[in-house]
């Protein structure tokens, strides 16, 4: 499950009770993310005006995406 309290992280919140992990680096909320289809990759949508890849395996970000003109309220992946 993943989890965003208006804060500048998403919180990743296993449903059987596991440990949580927090991704950080974001400057602003976080409002949208969305997981790859193969699970390898999550990226999240900022009120910062930023895209942020993370690599999954790691909870490390892998790409920052830069430059639009107001926050990013929507995001996901394609099928492919």
């Amino acid at each position: 499950m993943v989890g965003n309290v208006n804060r500048p992280e998403v919180r990743l919140v296993r449903v059987d009770g596991g440990p949580v992990r927090v991704l950080e680096g974001f400057l602003d909320s976080a409002p949208e993310v969305a997981f790859s289809p193969d699970g390898l990759r999550m990226v999240g949508g900022s009120n910062d005006q930023d895209i942020r890849i993370w690599d999954m395996a790691v909870a490390e970000p892998l790409l920052t995406l830069r430059g639009h003109q107001t926050g990013v309220t929507s995001i996901g992946f394609h099928p492919d």
